[in-house]
């Protein structure tokens, strides 16, 4: 009878360790909205396997919303913590739509999408489908663990099924207008996204960080020094507190229009200031320094 409860009791222990690896949701709300903020259905559940998906026919001016905090029976923390998270939008056949998430360290994630907006490729599979065709939305959870024990399960909830209305299948199936084509001849659509991939990175071509360090050592000290030394010579020179004194304001002018640049003011600004803050200290130096 003994080896009997302890068995159950083994097993009891492994369900809980391995219920305690896999990724659940709580706080799970899905929202249906329309462009006015009038909200025609929300779905809430505290458990991945308390939530219902419901099917809804998606009209042209619905919002989606999907918000929910990942945990895995506890708090998360960094062996935890999803590496990888996304909604995805598939067709029965092929995912059409995916979007990646980005996890909180807290667990919170959130995803929104308009139904004008669908990205190209959704739209391009509802208008080859056409009305009725089913279409599911879906979370996506996973992660690398470091070894078996620590990674958690991944999880897949549906949260939504779809069938899009006429009047959507009809805008994403109508051709361009003559102005849309126009538009996009003459350079006036977005240019497409262009990612450059280095052959090596591009932090290994830098210089070392000593190099680097001494170059800004000289061009921030280099003015300074010539200025000690040209103050050496009005020194030794005797003159007047007045040529002195306008030496002196004209570099602490200059000074200022550089720390102006600094902080972001326009160049379209500062360099003509400063070509004529630069005419005022040639002149003032020479009368400081004759």
């Amino acid at each position: 009878m003994w080896t009997i409860l302890r068995t159950v009791a083994v097993v009891a222990c492994a369900a809980l360790c391995v219920a305690a690896r896999a990724y659940d949701v709580k706080n799970a709300q899905f929202n249906i909205a329309t462009f006015d903020g009038s909200s025609r259905l929300t779905v809430r559940a505290d458990k991945a396997a308390e939530y219902s998906a419901p099917t809804e026919v998606a009209e042209a001016d619905d919002v989606y919303r999907f918000s929910a905090t990942v945990t895995t029976g506890g708090e998360l923390t960094s062996e935890t913590i999803p590496h990888q998270a996304w909604i995805v939008v598939d067709d029965g056949t092929s995912a059409a739509a995916v979007w990646p998430l980005r996890v909180r360290s807290s667990g919170a994630l959130s995803w929104s999408m308009r139904v004008d907006r669908m990205p190209a490729q959704l739209q391009n599979a509802v208008a080859e489908h056409g009305a009725n065709w089913p279409f599911r939305i879906a979370l996506l959870i996973g992660s690398f663990g470091t070894s078996a024990s620590s990674q958690p399960e991944p999880l897949e909830l549906p949260i939504a099924k779809l069938t899009f209305s006429k009047a959507v299948i009809s805008r994403v199936s109508a051709s361009p207008s003559k102005r849309a084509e126009n538009e996009r001849e003459e350079g006036f659509e977005p240019w497409p996204h262009h990612v450059h991939t280095f052959a090596k990175a591009p932090w290994l071509h830098m210089p070392p960080a000593v190099v680097s360090a001494a170059v800004a050592a000289a061009v921030v000290f280099f003015p300074w020094l010539g200025l000690v030394h040209m103050w050496r010579q009005i020194k030794s020179s005797h003159k007047t507190a007045k040529g002195t004194g306008a030496f002196i304001a004209t570099v602490v002018v200059l000074e200022a229009l550089a720390g102006a640049y600094w902080i972001g003011l326009s160049p379209f600004y500062v360099f003509p200031a400063v070509g004529v803050v630069l005419l005022a200290l040639l002149r003032t130096a020479r009368e400081a320094l004759s």
